[in-house]
């Protein structure tokens, strides 16, 4: 059960390749950050 949890995730995206979960976390903040500042400028 411990060796299953300390497994790393990956995130699979067929034609990128595979990411972990950071990487992701990463592109959903800057996202938001983008989202957030478009809404503020206009």
């Amino acid at each position: 059960m411990i060796k299953r949890t300390q497994k790393p995730m990956k995130l699979s995206a067929t034609p990128f390749g595979n990411y972990d979960y950071s990487f992701f976390v990463l592109v959903i903040k800057t996202a938001y950050s983008y989202l957030t500042l478009l809404r503020n400028h206009t």
